[in-house]
């Protein structure tokens, strides 16, 4: 298969392979078996073989790539949960200091209630 054979493959091809494209990949890898074994062309077989190797190998990194993606969608989730914990531990702090507050100023106006029940404002 010469050079000018080869088909010219996009700029930009979505990587990973859109669920289209890669079933294509892999369905024809499935058809590389029934014609290796249905030849005895060893010219023939040899490129079958070949052919079918760069397939699998197009689904093997396909496969890395989804991996790949992944793990980089698993850290920003990781990040963000790292970046919404240190909110929220700063917000409980505000939070438990405002209630600590509202404990300490419960109790003075429990205080004033009681004594001006005892002792009205004349």
């Amino acid at each position: 298969m010469g050079a000018s054979n080869f088909v010219k493959v996009p700029a930009s091809p979505e990587i990973p392979l859109t669920p289209d494209v890669r079933k294509a990949y892999e369905e024809l890898y499935g058809q590389y078996e029934s014609a290796i074994e249905a030849t005895a062309d060893t010219q023939l077989l040899e490129q079958l073989n070949t052919s079918q190797l760069a397939v699998a190998k197009v689904i093997s990194l396909d496969d890395d790539a989804i991996i790949a993606k992944n793990t980089e969608a698993f850290a920003a989730v990781l990040t963000q949960i790292e970046v919404a914990n240190k909110g929220l531990d700063a917000l409980k702090a505000e939070i438990a200091k405002i209630a600590g507050d509202i404990q300490v100023y419960a109790g003075i106006l429990s205080g004033i209630e009681k004594v001006l029940s005892m002792v009205p404002v004349v």
